[in-house]
């Protein structure tokens, strides 16, 4: 996704005060130099970075976008062990749900993005 998009996305997101939970996994792979045959090409900024930049950064301390991690992806299937990027309030408030820590952090957030994705109502931050 250009950056350009990925800005609009991070505008529409805080317009509506929707949440991006942005599948990142694989950025790390991105080293930050412009490609050797297309010097043109260069990495792109995660969804999570443009956040904190776009407009001055987030309207609220809590973004719009929450980026996820997973050592499943370069250490090897099963490894159920990830991360969270986001601000620094928002991953507080995360870490403040116990279970989210505790027990299987893979079916703890299928049910909370099913929640999410399936929810009536605007869902408001506290």
């Amino acid at each position: 996704m250009s950056h350009s998009r990925r800005e609009t996305l991070i505008r529409v997101a805080r317009k509506y005060n929707a949440l991006v939970v942005a599948d990142d996994v694989y950025y790390f792979l991105s080293w930050g130099v412009a490609h050797p045959a297309n010097p043109a090409l260069r990495p792109q900024l995660r969804l999570v970075d443009v956040d904190r930049v776009v407009d001055d950064g987030p309207k609220y301390r809590f973004s719009n976008v929450v980026g996820n991690g997973s050592f499943s992806k370069f250490i090897g299937p099963g490894c159920q062990v990830g991360w969270a990027e986001a601000t620094e309030d928002f991953i507080y408030g995360l870490s403040r749900e116990s279970l989210f820590l505790i027990r299987n952090a893979g079916s703890k957030l299928k049910v909370f993005l099913t929640v999410v994705l399936h929810a009536p109502v605007v869902l408001f931050r506290n």
